[in-house]
């Protein structure tokens, strides 16, 4: 059994831990070290150090912590499962806990009264190991392999992010376990947070910046660097990734849009290459492609799925290539892209993950950039590039905006609904394309279909993301909306409220139903609850509609219809500062400025 290793600085939370190990896992080793007050990076990789000279592997266990009745016992039954799987490949498996990085911390994921007993009232999605790229390392088990490919830096904040991180460049999977611990109480409280932060920025500038500027952005980094002095400026310069003479191919697959093609190609023009697999245009594509200066051919794909077109297009780039762009005719390149690319690509990177615009306001972080070998796309429809198993992926990440989405208002989405359909079918327990499916039933209003889609992505023990859960809860509720059930569809709605807190969304479609019901107070509620939510994360579940004028909209009617006049006029001249040509909404602030009456 792997011994429960410990750094504590004062030791003042030793006992408690101490006697919840002795009580519920007595047979195991328990390892305590007292260091001077250093960082958390240090002090672990010390105490590690020491500890694998006679173990393979260990837990690391935080010294504020509690264990219950079954978190070692439930750690290491996943651990062992999970074993059999990845192997050596394994990386951090962690509990999670009532306190703790958000992405592991589900204790705060509300939902159905679906508590077990003898499990102490959990939910029964914290029943379940679930993979992820960070694991807080306040009970986790690693292995002396694990630790010799990837060490703790000298940090207390983002450690455990970069520990992990790294791993996952060197192909290993982590993971949070169904084991729960306490988290009684961080050591930091009372510390100087941005100290904190802006010592681990330093060395994360200096040693990985390719994570620096996913977690801070461009501007927060160069901020950093400039308040720097000459010499630690210097350093930083010899660290900047050197510029690398990348042979670079942008790709695509086409079918009539000759109206596209020089947009697409003057836009990609920095590239080696640009290809494209035509897949039977009957307008004049291909004679584009060629006066546009694009390597065209034309090819055939039977019984159509767009998968098996890019991996026919991929099979005829240049097996000399570097760095693939898939980029589709309705979309463009950014002025700087090249540039960009050949700065955060490493010799050993082979997928990019960058800034897109979908068009319509929604902007999110996608990963359709990779390297010319290793890698295939999958699923019929809404298909996604794979790794190969046995390729180590290894990522590089940019804030910069590199892509832009213009798209055919008169495309057809005519074959999707089947294209998805048959995915599901072939790959039953991928969550993305289950969802995809209910969500194009209910764009064709089928209603019934779509909730009981919707119903079995839910249930799915790989649909474990909160945003897409919730979004898939949104769109239920606009099912039951539809077959004039208001109040399932409010029950579904306070679901994905539950489900993701502190996002808009969901508050502003409760809001738009309590409009829609003349629930004013309720909705007045939900509308100023959504203008409280500032952080909007960069994903494709996000509604532009939720972050422009529309909750202030809202807010403004409920207000002024529950008395608040003051209010009312407040949110209403916000609502038109960002729709200022919205004739409905000028009309509606004469009646709050008391102009209009009835």
């Amino acid at each position: 059994m792997p011994p429960i290793v410990v750094c504590s600085v004062t030791g003042r939370s030793l006992p408690v831990l101490e006697a919840s190990v002795k009580t519920y896992c007595p047979d195991v080793q328990f390892i305590s070290f007292m260091v001077p007050r250093t960082t958390f990076g240090e002090s672990y990789n010390k105490a590690m150090s020491d500890v694998f000279k006679d173990h393979d592997e260990i837990i690391i266990c935080g010294d504020d912590t509690v264990l219950t009745p079954t978190t070692y016992k439930y750690l290491m039954e996943d651990v062992t499962a999970l074993k059999a799987v990845y192997g050596d490949k394994l990386g951090v498996v962690g509990s999670h806990s009532d306190s703790a990085a958000w992405r592991q911390n589900i204790r705060y994921q509300n939902g159905e009264g679906n508590s077990i007993d003898r499990y102490y009232g959990k939910w029964n999605w914290e029943l379940q190991c679930r993979e992820s790229d960070i694991v807080a390392p306040i009970f986790c088990w690693i292995s002396k392999k694990a630790f010799q490919d990837a060490q703790f830096p000298p940090t207390n904040w983002y450690s455990d992010d970069v520990i992990c991180l790294d791993l996952n460049k060197k192909g290993y999977k982590n993971f949070i376990s169904k084991s729960y611990v306490h988290h009684v109480g961080a050591q930091t409280v009372g510390q100087d947070f941005s100290k904190l932060n802006q010592e681990a920025m330093g060395w994360l500038c200096k040693n990985r910046p390719d994570y620096a500027r996913m977690w801070f952005g461009d501007q927060a980094v160069e901020e950093h660097r400039a308040k720097m002095d000459t010499e630690i400026e210097v350093e930083y310069s010899v660290i900047e990734p050197v510029k690398k003479h990348l042979k670079i191919c942008v790709y695509a697959i086409s079918k009539n849009e000759a109206q596209f093609v020089k947009r697409w190609a003057d836009s990609a023009r920095d590239a080696d290459l640009l290809l494209v697999a035509d897949t039977g245009s009957t307008d004049d594509t291909v004679e584009e492609c060629r006066k546009n200066g694009v390597d065209v051919h034309e090819i055939c794909i039977t019984p159509w799925r767009f998968d098996h077109a890019r991996n026919a297009s991929i099979a005829l780039i240049p097996k000399d290539i570097d760095v693939c762009v898939s980029l589709d005719l309705d979309e463009i390149l950014e002025p700087g892209w090249r540039e960009e690319i050949e700065r955060v690509w490493s010799d050993d990177t082979t997928r990019l993950r960058y800034l897109y615009d979908w068009g319509t306001g929604l902007q999110f972080y996608y990963e359709k950039i990779h390297a010319r070998h290793g890698y295939y796309w999958h699923h019929p429809c809404h298909e996604y590039p794979r790794p190969d198993n046995r390729i180590t992926e290894n990522w590089a990440h940019t804030s910069k905006l590199l892509v832009t989405h213009h798209p055919d208002p008169l495309k057809s989405r005519g074959q999707y609904l089947d294209l998805l359909e048959l995915s599901v079918k072939e790959d039953p327990k991928c969550p993305r394309n289950a969802f995809y499916y209910a969500r194009e039933l209910s764009f064709y209003s089928r209603w019934e279909e779509a909730i009981k889609a919707l119903e079995r992505y839910l249930a799915m023990p790989e649909a474990n993301w909160n945003d897409e859960r919730s979004y898939a809860m949104r769109v239920m509720a606009k099912c039951y909306e539809a077959l004039n059930q208001p109040w399932t569809a409010e029950a579904w709605l306070h679901k994905a409220a539950a489900e993701a807190p502190n996002t808009r969304e969901p508050w502003c479609a409760l809001a738009q139903l309590y409009y829609r019901t003349h629930k004013w107070p309720d909705c007045y509620a939900a509308a100023m609850r959504a203008i409280s939510i500032n952080k909007r994360d960069l994903v494709y579940t996000s509604d532009p509609a939720a972050w422009g004028y529309q909750p202030h909209d809202f807010a403004a009617i409920a207000a002024w219809r529950i008395g608040l006049k003051d209010v009312a006029l407040e949110q209403g001249k916000i609502a038109i500062e960002l729709e200022p040509n919205d004739e409905r909404l000028r009309d509606n602030l004469l009646w709050y400025t008391g102009e209009k009456v009835a």
